[in-house]
């Protein structure tokens, strides 16, 4: 039994992700995690949710014992990196712990915020796509004129900057982070998006008075509301854009070798590789290395038939220089 034990739900909302919808719970009276999803909406009773996460703050109600968690813990390549307090990539904390029923997901810890943006969406995301066929990919999405486009790139790439400068010209806007692919439509993922206090958007941090995220030189903005974007519902995908800004001076909007686009992309785009939850995925499956393999290429192969299908661009320049916006928007 899950030591839930005067877990007390202090704050609870239905957490609306494009088709996945996660019933998340605290014990906190504000959770601080629940700013990273503008589109969600209060519980009450009884929900149809695809996952349920419920956050246990240690320091809250207790005494909690640490002794029944560890007992309960997963036994997962996750739960023992969590419990040593290294939860994905480069982010570590106090320790934490997994205990996982079905599909709801329990965290006993201290500070959530490390872990729910970084690790927990990622992962629900990723297993939705699995359990439906779907394609997740790390990319910004939007259209223009009904026709959707991809945004890929390392982190610095310039996605942000182009994605602005074609949403203030009236490309509706998808996702920022997360697309989630269906027979080549898009599927909306909004969430809250990491804006810098620079040139850009400063004024809008300042107006709106903006939270700051995870990180100290960051922000979190709602596309809809804060940036004052037009939202989507779905688009047939046309266009794929690898992002590669390399300074002020570079101008370089090219078709790109689909091959090429292809190896770029299995590397920075397909959560497995580019989150590191290929052992999450594997634990999943039950270790399962032939399931774990039918994933993998099945994934390989809908973005492999995704980069044929699509056009694909190279592009390499400022997207706030007139000129160059104007020759992007006509390959959108």
């Amino acid at each position: 039994m899950v030591p839930s034990s005067g877990f007390v739900v202090r704050s609870r909302r239905e957490v609306i992700l494009g088709p996945v919808h996660i019933d998340m719970r605290s014990n906190e009276e504000r959770f601080v995690g629940m700013r990273y999803f503008p589109h969600s909406r209060p519980v009450e009773g009884t929900i149809q949710a695809d996952y349920a996460l419920s956050f246990c703050n240690l320091n809250v109600d207790g005494p909690w014992s640490r002794q029944e968690i560890l007992k309960e813990q997963d036994e997962s390549y996750r739960a023992k990196k969590f419990a040593a307090g290294y939860y994905i990539t480069d982010h570590y904390g106090a320790p934490a712990n997994i205990v996982t029923r079905g599909t709801h997901y329990w965290i006993f810890g201290t500070d959530f915020e490390l872990i729910l943006w970084p690790y927990v969406i990622k992962l629900l995301l990723t297993l939705y796509s699995f359990e439906r066929e779907l394609l997740h990919l790390k990319a910004a999405s939007i259209a223009w004129n009904g026709a959707g486009t991809l945004l890929v790139g390392r982190g610095g790439s310039g996605k942000t900057v182009l994605m602005t400068q074609l949403c203030r010209q009236g490309a509706q806007f998808f996702s920022n982070t997360h697309s989630l692919i269906q027979e080549h439509h898009i599927l909306p993922v909004p969430t809250a998006m990491r804006v810098r206090n620079d040139s850009l958007f400063a004024p809008i941090i300042a107006e709106r008075k903006l939270p700051m995220g995870i990180k100290r030189d960051e922000y979190l903005a709602d596309p809809l509301t804060d940036l004052g974007w037009l939202g989507g519902t779905t688009a047939r995908l046309k266009n794929i854009f690898l992002l590669d800004y390399r300074g002020p001076d570079t101008r370089d909007i090219r078709e790109m070798d689909r091959e090429v686009l292809l190896n770029y992309m299995e590397q920075f785009s397909l959560p497995l590789n580019v989150y590191g939850i290929k052992e999450d995925i594997l634990d999943h499956l039950g270790g399962d290395v032939a399931a774990f393999s039918l994933q993998m290429n099945r994934m390989r192969e809908q973005l492999h038939t995704l980069v044929e299908r699509c056009n694909g661009y190279y592009v390499s320049c400022d997207a706030t220089d007139p000129g160059n916006l104007r020759e992007i928007q006509e390959l959108l």
